[in-house]
């Protein structure tokens, strides 16, 4: 059951991210550069921490959010009946949960230890396998304890920022705010794996040769790696009606909802303007915050077609990572794709915004 409802909906919720992660991973890396690659982690635990336990931490961290999030939703309330089991038989099952979820971790681990025993290199199969017992049990830990202590709010991932951690009070801002004072875990972790895609994309490309579709399928990984956020953007329109009821036209209201994503990008923007190679041009050097820019932001005006219907989703944004990607494989313009993307999202808003109705909680 735990299989069937949360290892395979994550696998199909997340088909367009393993796709694009693929065309990186085995489009643009030969099968002897992966193997190189092993061949130095086996010997240099260094390298190992930074080029392989800083992305699987990541990973882990969006598996273990991923799974606490459905086991909090109602409709799987069904959930704490699992408590009803033996303790052992719970962690049992939570582990080989999580045993499925990473998978890509320790295809790759496993690459890294044949290599290491026969390199001699003891230290990095020591710390792999510290690694691997740490994010197979800690995770279902956590999973043990939320499902057995339903009602205990501090049980979660998310903290409280300081009182004095205030951001200007402009509408810009104003999604901003409500993600770092409700959801902050789940932003910094988009955050910290947006930046990690970008920034290891560039550091990859500083070779003789330079090919932007590296860069691009990175920009499209990291646009889409905040489809969490967009359903708090739903909420944050729904919970301010005032602005919604105003008579303002598509154009004002489609640029209101553009710039307050400006902020939470902002990162990402900096990290593009200060690594981008000088060889690829100022028309690319725009481009890109420009295409990254219309990614999340198509995402949130796709929400307020599908409603949130899980299954309209599921057969939408796989094709959209896919036209996408394979638009960029074939060296298509960012910039024309970012148009495509941008304006699908007006038709979006002008079509759907003001029939899209909050959800109503019964329970209030």
């Amino acid at each position: 059951m735990l299989q069937k409802l949360l290892v395979e909906k994550y696998y199909r919720e997340n088909s367009g991210f393993f796709l694009v992660l693929g065309l990186i991973l085995f489009g643009l890396f030969t099968p002897k550069s992966h193997l190189d690659l092993a061949n130095i982690a086996a010997l240099s635990p260094v390298f190992l921490l930074l080029a392989y336990f800083l992305p699987w931490t990541l990973y882990t961290l969006k598996t273990l959010f991923y799974v606490s999030s459905q086991l909090k939703k109602e409709e799987n309330s069904f959930f704490l009946a699992f408590r009803l089991f033996p303790v052992s038989s719970q962690i049992g099952a939570f582990v080989k949960v999580q045993f499925l979820l990473v998978q890509p971790v320790l295809v790759f681990a496993l690459l890294i230890l044949w290599r290491a025993f026969l390199l001699h290199g003891y230290a990095s199969i020591l710390l792999i396998c510290l690694f691997l017992i740490a994010a197979l049990f800690l995770p279902a830990l956590f999973w043990l304890r939320q499902i057995r202590n339903p009602s205990d709010k501090s049980i979660g991932l998310s903290f409280r920022l300081p009182a004095f951690f205030r951001f200007p009070s402009g509408h810009s801002f104003y999604f901003l705010r409500k993600l770092l004072h409700q959801e902050p875990a789940l932003f910094f972790i988009t955050k910290l794996l947006s930046g990690f895609l970008l920034l290891g994309s560039i550091a990859l490309i500083r070779t003789d040769s330079y090919d932007e579709r590296l860069i691009s399928l990175a920009i499209l990984l990291a646009g889409f790696a905040h489809l969490g956020l967009t359903e708090i953007f739903q909420q944050f329109e729904w919970e301010m009606p005032l602005l919604r009821n105003l008579p303002w036209s598509t154009g004002k209201r489609f640029s209101m909802q553009l710039i307050s994503w400006l902020p939470i990008l902002a990162p990402e923007f900096i990290m593009l303007w200060r690594s981008l190679p000088l060889e690829f041009g100022w028309i690319y050097w725009i481009s890109a915050p420009f295409f990254l820019l219309s990614l999340p932001f198509f995402l949130s005006a796709f929400r307020f077609f599908s409603g949130g219907n899980q299954k309209t989703s599921e057969r939408i944004l796989p094709l959209s990572f896919f036209g996408a990607g394979f638009a960029i494989m074939y060296k298509t313009p960012v910039l024309a794709l970012a148009g495509i993307f941008l304006l699908t999202s007006f038709f979006l808003i002008q079509r759907y915004f003001l029939s899209n109705e909050p959800r109503v909680n019964l329970d209030t």
